[in-house]
């Protein structure tokens, strides 16, 4: 497949891309993959956008689990690794550079490897990473901690550091015994001694110096010169010879460290392309975070619906703002390119976002180009396009003979030259520069061919005639930036055009009163009309904007107030379940006491004791018990109240009366013109009049309609029947039939050390599978004395009633 032509550098500068690509290098970790970044290669298709977006999300995914991808210490040494294959001897330092990378690099590689399985795009990069491990343990081995080639892998380098630290000593202190002593006493200037050439000299006067040694040197006032003195001239040679000979062991070595590092060149130079591109998809992970941005679905048709878009810029200025404390909101808008409206026309004041927003959609083209998620919110889709020519801001040029007209007249031509599927179009203010009836024909004209031809345009302007273009071909979109409150809002109005408001920013800017009235009355009837129309349709658009957010807070507040309530709700029954369960618990621990005192009688007897102190022990034993099984508390709530959509409910917070929607944990209720999620706990079936008036509003209230499940009635026992509770009562329901049983099994074998001998297991109607299958189950185990279905007044045939032996 042909690559698409690289886009003009214009294009590119025009929609701040060089900008976004800076910041785009700031989240890199290493000096190649932000050099990557300021030259971010621009992807030619779909495909390929994809994949970059999805090796996005696994660096996403590693950090949602606290892990990270290892490839800060990945130094750019790819020139000495040229250098060394190419035969050089590299110095000391550069292979310690390249022995730390190395070492990095094979950590990245089994980092990949340890994540194939949950970051497989990342590890499919990191196979070009091929570093071989002998040479990670030579360049390990090969430097001490000072970075000097280590003694301890070079005894060799030890030995003959040493008999020249030896030599340099034995110099010293033969020089320091003859400045202390006597015999060059009269010669000596001072009793210092220094270095000249590499060998070590005292200062004699220059009258007295010769004979003494050799001259290394004058003073620049010619009174001393710098002698060497005889007695240590053979231990300066033989320190010098031993020099050499450290130099040239040392040289020797770093030249078979060079040769292992170029056996291995091309295997580290696709190593560090490896590293660079994970930095890359490190550094379009770490952009999208800050501006808070996400992964758009990305086709080929030319589709673009982004939500809540905000600039690029914009949106890190924002993030800045979040760090620094000092605010600034970006306004997000929605803007939408398609097949069927492959045009859109933006409208509005000057100042008022128009130019924003056209530039926000250019650039987010190029950032799925680039594989960087957009400062958009989840759900938005940006197509690919190969081809992208924006025309934005004022292209006179005085130098270049040109007009502002005649320039853009230029940048139409390639406009109308780039109008093919699968490219994008951006003009600003188009065709402006001349008579305004002209330039409004023109542009339309441009605008409709740019459109017939396949591609995809937006174009700001302030011309009537395109104001009025959506109404006229149903390809294009009109918006209008708000303005509201004598001050631009940034948002855009899609379906309206918008008033330019010349005249009253004139004023707001502080232009003579005098000279806008006199504008006012140089409007013919016409354009006056016009003008008055589109302000007030823009101020009954805010008014109604006002007014769905002022309805908008209010469901909210409703909302949260029902979860509040809910949430108390919750609470209260958590408590009284707790009190429930105290004194149950403090009944069987006295219960369990008075057994105990029970068992001492039986035995006092067996062994000839008092049977009237039996007797008694035994009563009060029958009235604990009957303490105990006697109900204390509240009955146990009833299952909660089922609804059936189209079914007429009363919302008990609200006292209001409507319809439901749709089921699940929180059913969605119609009430009026407006739908909640409202808790199960917080409905209850409508009843007279009010019931008759929600099915009147009910579209659907012919339909026939099963009533929700009855509610059932506090059990209450006769006959000596146990009360159920929550200690008592197994909940099976939506349980398997081999589920279902082994959780009464547990069931049962808790109770059993328990004194409730009495059981209750819901486990519902449904088809009646579950419950057939545990009632032919419950023959068989031996736990149970014997069980029955429960009464109307215990829940009816929806319960199962054990009994243990």
């Amino acid at each position: 497949m042909t690559p698409p032509p690289p886009l003009r550098p214009a294009t590119l500068e025009a929609l701040d891309w060089p900008a976004v690509c800076e910041a785009l290098a700031t989240h890199a970790r290493t000096r190649r993959g932000a050099a990557a970044c300021l030259a971010l290669p621009l992807l030619a298709h779909a495909s390929l956008a994809r994949e970059a977006y999805a090796e996005v999300e696994e660096v996403g995914e590693a950090w949602r689990r606290a892990d990270d991808v290892p490839v800060g210490g990945v130094a750019d040494v790819a020139d000495p690794v040229e250098r060394a294959a190419r035969g050089a001897v590299l110095e000391a330092e550069d292979l310690r550079e390249i022995g730390g990378t190395a070492r990095v690099l094979a950590g990245l590689r089994d980092w990949a490897d340890d994540r194939a399985d949950w970051l497989p795009r990342l590890h499919r990069i990191a196979q070009d990473v091929q570093v071989d491990p002998d040479l990670v343990e030579i360049l390990g081995y090969a430097f001490d901690a000072s970075g000097a080639l280590d003694e301890r892998t070079y005894p060799e380098l030890g030995t003959l550091r040493r008999r020249i630290a030896q030599l340099r000593d034995r110099v010293r202190s033969t020089l320091e015994e003859i400045v202390r002593g006597t015999d060059w006493k009269d010669a000596l200037q001072d009793t210092f001694v220094s270095e000249r050439d590499g060998r070590f000299v005292v200062p004699v006067k220059m009258a007295a110096r010769r004979g003494l040694g050799i001259v290394h040197g004058v003073s620049g006032s010619g009174e001393t010169a710098f002698v060497e003195p005889t007695a240590v001239v053979e231990l300066h040679n033989e320190l010098k010879e031993t020099e050499s000979e450290l130099a040239r062991t040392e040289r020797r070595i770093l030249t078979e460290l060079s040769r292992e590092v170029g056996r291995r060149g091309p295997a580290l130079r696709a190593s560090l392309v490896a590293a660079m591109a994970l930095d890359v998809a490190v550094a379009r992970a770490g952009l999208g975070r800050t501006w808070n941005g996400s992964v758009p679905t990305v086709g080929s048709e030319g589709v673009m619906a982004l939500k809540r878009a905000r600039h690029p810029l914009l949106a890190l200025r924002e993030a800045e703002s979040r760090r620094s404390r000092q605010p600034f909101d970006v306004v997000g808008n929605d803007l939408h390119l398609s097949p069927q409206r492959p045009g859109l026309v933006l409208t509005g004041p000057n100042a008022g976002g128009k130019t924003v927003a056209l530039k926000t959609l250019g650039l987010c083209a190029l950032l799925v180009r680039g594989g960087v998620p957009l400062p958009v919110d989840p759900g938005s889709r940006c197509d690919l396009f190969t081809g992208i020519v924006a025309d934005v801001g004022d292209q006179q040029s005085v130098s270049g003979g040109l007009s502002t007209f005649s320039a853009h007249v230029g940048l139409l031509r390639e406009a109308l030259a780039a109008a093919a599927p699968g490219n994008l179009v951006l003009l600003d203010e188009v065709a402006v520069g001349t008579d305004p009836a002209q330039g409004a024909a023109l542009a339309r004209a441009v605008l409709e061919r740019v459109v017939s031809d396949g591609a995809r345009v937006v174009a700001t302007t302030h011309y009537p005639e395109l104001k009025a273009l959506a109404g006229a071909d149903p390809r294009f979109v009109v918006a209008a930036a708000q303005y509201e409150g004598g001050r631009p809002t940034y948002r855009l109005e899609v379906g309206a055009p918008g008033a330019s408001y010349a005249l009253a920013m004139a004023g707001a800017l502080g232009l003579d009163g005098e000279v806008i009235d006199r504008a006012r009355t140089l409007l013919d009837e016409g354009q006056r009309a016009l003008a008055d129309t589109l302000e007030r349709l823009s101020a009954e658009r805010s008014a109604l904007a006002e007014t769905r957010r002022a309805v908008e807070a209010r469901a909210a507040e409703a909302e949260a107030r029902l979860r509040q309530l809910e949430a108390e709700e919750q609470k209260l029954a958590r408590e009284g379940r707790k009190r429930l369960e105290e004194a149950l618990a403090t009944h069987r621990a006295r219960l369990h006491a008075q057994e105990e005192s029970a068992r001492a009688l039986v035995a006092r007897l067996q062994a000839g004791g008092d049977l009237g102190a039996a007797n008694k022990g035994l009563q009060e034993l029958r009235a604990m018990r009957t303490a105990v099984t006697t109900p204390t508390a509240p009955a146990v709530e009833a299952p909660p109240y089922q609804p059936q959509v189209g079914e007429s409910v009363r919302v008990r917070s609200l006292d209001q009366v409507g319809v439901v929607r749709s089921l699940g944990s929180r059913p969605e209720v119609e009430i009026g013109r407006m739908r909640m999620r409202v808790a199960l706990t917080d409905l209850e079936p409508a009843r007279g009049k009010a019931a008759n008036a929600a099915r009147a509003l009910d579209p659907d209230a012919g339909a026939p309609r099963v009533q929700a499940s009855v509610r059932e009635a506090s059990p209450a026992p006769t006959n000596g029947t146990a009360l159920r509770t929550s200690l008592n009562s197994c909940d099976v329901r939506g349980q398997r039939a081999d589920e279902a049983i082994a959780s009464v099994e547990r069931f049962v074998d808790a109770a059993s050390l328990s004194a409730d001998r009495t059981l209750f297991v819901c486990h519902g109607h449904g088809t009646g599978a579950l419950k057939n299958a545990l009632r032919a189950w419950l023959p068989s185990f031996r736990a149970v004395k014997r069980w029955r279905p429960a009464d109307a007044d215990e829940g009816g045939d929806a319960w199962t009633v054990l009994e243990l032996r």
